[in-house]
């Protein structure tokens, strides 16, 4: 871990090592990141930690859902730090019950 961090300092990456709310765009300017487009945006395994216990999958299914589409919203209103060329990588488990429910694309679209 402390090697990968070394080589994204020495070639100018901005390697992000603590948990952020990906929801809100004014934390990730307020944090100093750098004026000019990441290459990568990546979002590991999102979940709002809703209960996914039968009686509350509905509830689990609608915060991820607003979740994703928050999180894609907030990147096209920052144009300094998400460019044209920017790749976002969002994982998730698409295949299996209740992810594949968040309907990701439509998410995205929104």
């Amino acid at each position: 871990d402390a090697l990968i961090r070394q080589e994204a300092v020495t070639r100018g990456a901005t390697v992000i090592t603590k948990p952020i709310d990906a929801t809100s765009p004014l934390l990730l300017v307020e944090v100093g990141f750098p004026q000019t487009p990441f290459d990568f945006v990546i979002f590991n395994f999102p979940h709002t930690g809703v209960s996914q216990l039968p009686h509350a999958v509905s509830s689990s299914i609608a915060s991820n859902q607003t979740l994703l589409k928050d999180f894609f919203a907030n990147l096209s209103r920052l144009p300094s730090l998400v460019g044209p060329h920017t790749r976002v990588h969002v994982t998730i488990k698409s295949a299996v019950y209740p992810y594949s429910m968040w309907d990701i694309t439509t998410q995205a679209a929104a």
